[in-house]
């Protein structure tokens, strides 16, 4: 009985390890049997647009809003970024043209009023210009804030049935328990990955909203109406969220496999029983991709949290968001962001490095310049997160070495390639960790350090060739 239990627990195992990606593994094994452990790594900004953070800061004119996004990217890219996440719809807005909802009002100062141009395109197509992959960040419930209960929320300036929205003392939603809601932002969703070549869909910690203290959230009428049988009030608020995620998830698949959904909970496990986001059983559910907390704590809680996230990466691939924005405002120390690195480099199953928000990455503070420098030294490659919908490259051939000058052939078409090097120390061990040198659409390059060189294809859905042969550099 004891090997049954055995053999049973060990099969388990071997399930959720070839569940916990879609078949893209970090190794390969190369043609001596030697295990190549190849670094894959989600570098992304944070680019904020509510209330005009990062972008376009009360900038209306189209020329300036362009030069100063360019701008960004521009700085990303030499610092080895490879994503940025752009707050697409935070108030039931849009950075395009949609029949559900107005034009934002961050764009130009007026809600519903047309820019002129076609912001998220603009976006989307300059990003991958330069290499990076574009994810649409959008809140999904939260409609207008307002200061106080005196105040007006924001006219609507859309067509919405009274009770599609629920107004609380300090912020307006969309009504989470309605099948309808869930429906629109789906088709939110739809319209959005339909129209323009976005590679994913990111949500943060907006769900059911925080309240003021003693302030409860007003939906007797709808659990008297909709919940299930024997359900509490706290479990109808759950299911009402899980709902909507996996309507989003199967939307998704559905519509481009290819895209990723990313979802940005609290850090604390616990404030997310709050707004009712149960984030670590959609992760086992494999509705999310990537499962990114906001670990924007010192220690002890930076770590603590760190270890309880890092074991959902069964199920999805796990990153953290830093808060650099403390660096920013004073509350943090460059030193205290870089002992956060070192202790997620206890956990390898994390795959992703991400930061709030761009204002602060870019702020320009030369301590924050060196520590993503060294941090990102090398180049990298994100981690294929969503369904496989192009054929796998195949393995670059004819690697050969001249002097310096390494070069290889290939029949595969729209990739870009992936030089590795093996250092010498890992040359008898069974397992060998890689170093990225460089990424290039050309079928060479220059190598100057001792090592076992190989070459990958990876086409542009981030799926990855096997190795190449090695040349040996002396």
């Amino acid at each position: 009985m004891k090997k049954i239990k055995l053999i049973i627990t060990l099969c388990f195992l071997v399930f959720l390890a070839a569940c916990s990606s879609d078949d893209d593994s970090s190794t390969k094994v190369d043609n001596t049997k030697q295990e190549i452990i190849l670094p894959k790594d989600l570098r992304a900004v944070w680019f904020t647009t509510v209330w005009q953070r990062d972008w376009p800061q009360n900038q209306f004119d189209v020329s300036v809003q362009k030069k100063m996004y360019t701008d960004y990217l521009d700085k990303m890219v030499e610092l080895n970024f490879n994503s940025i996440f752009v707050q697409v719809r935070s108030m039931a807005d849009a950075f395009y043209k949609s029949k559900y909802e107005p034009w934002s009002a961050n764009i130009t100062g007026v809600r519903g009023q047309d820019p002129g141009y076609d912001v998220m395109r603009f976006m989307v197509e300059e990003a991958h210009k330069r290499g990076l992959e574009f994810h649409a960040w959008i809140n999904p419930y939260r409609i207008s804030t307002r200061a106080k209960v005196a105040d007006s929320f924001a006219p609507l300036k859309m067509e919405l049935e009274e009770n599609m929205y629920v107004d609380c003392q300090k912020i307006r939603v969309y009504n989470p328990a309605l099948p309808e809601v869930r429906q629109r932002l789906a088709d939110i969703v739809l319209e959005i990955i339909n129209n323009y070549d976005v590679d994913g869909i990111v949500m943060d910690d907006y769900f059911y909203p925080s309240l003021e203290p003693g302030e409860e959230f007003p939906d007797a009428k709808d659990y008297s109406e909709l919940a299930e049988v024997g359900q509490t009030k706290d479990q109808f608020r759950f299911s009402n969220v899980d709902k909507t995620i996996k309507l989003l998830h199967e939307s998704i698949v559905a519509a481009r496999p290819e895209v990723s959904f990313t979802v940005s909970p609290q850090g604390n496990a616990d404030n997310n029983k709050k707004i009712y986001a149960d984030v670590e059983s959609w992760t086992k559910e494999k509705w999310v991709d990537f499962v990114m907390p906001q670990l924007y704590y010192d220690e002890p809680n930076f770590s603590k949290w760190a270890n309880h996230w890092s074991r959902y990466s069964w199920y999805s691939v796990p990153m953290i968001a830093y808060g650099l924005y403390k660096v920013e405002d004073g509350s943090f120390n460059v030193a205290q962001i870089q002992r956060q690195f070192e202790v997620a480099d206890r956990y390898p199953r994390y795959m992703g490095t991400t930061f709030y928000s761009a204002k602060a990455l870019f702020s320009g503070n030369g301590e924050v310049d060196d520590l993503i420098k060294s941090r990102f030294a090398n180049p990298a490659l994100i981690p294929h997160n969503g369904r496989k919908v192009l054929p796998e490259p195949t393995a670059p051939v004819g690697v050969s070495l001249s002097g310096s000058v390494l070069s290889w052939d290939s029949n595969n078409s729209d990739v870009i390639f992936a030089v590795y090097r093996v250092a010498p120390s890992f040359y008898d061990s069974d397992k060998a960790r890689a170093e990225l040198v460089v990424l290039t659409k050309e079928k060479t390059t220059e190598v100057n350090s001792s090592g076992r060189y190989y070459i990958t294809a990876v086409n542009k859905r981030n799926h990855e060739s096997n190795l190449s042969l090695y040349v040996e550099k002396k």
